[in-house]
């Protein structure tokens, strides 16, 4: 069963280990933050194939409840140079 947005840490949680487990961990410096209003997915591949795959992990957490918006920002980059964004300078993909 998965966590609902009463347990936001949960959540949080959930999406974060899917994401790790389906991209093998090779999304770097991963951060989901969840509220009511969204749910903020934060971090750096170096791939467009391994932001797909995350991007597919949290469409699988998702599916099965009713959710607020996501906003992912996965940058794609070689290196950390760029560096994932905050809350503030996300784009909403809602």
């Amino acid at each position: 069963m998965l966590p609902t947005l009463e347990c936001t840490t949960d959540l949080e949680q959930a999406i974060e280990r899917h994401i790790k487990e389906r991209t093998w961990g090779r999304v770097r410096q991963l951060r989901v933050e969840a509220n009511k209003d969204r749910i903020f997915v934060f971090g750096l591949s170096s791939t467009y194939y391994v932001k797909q795959l995350a991007i597919q992990a949290v469409l699988e957490i998702l599916a099965s409840g009713a959710y607020p918006p996501v906003v992912i920002d996965l940058d794609v980059a070689q290196d950390d140079t760029f560096g994932p964004r905050t809350r503030e300078h996300a784009v909403s993909h809602a």
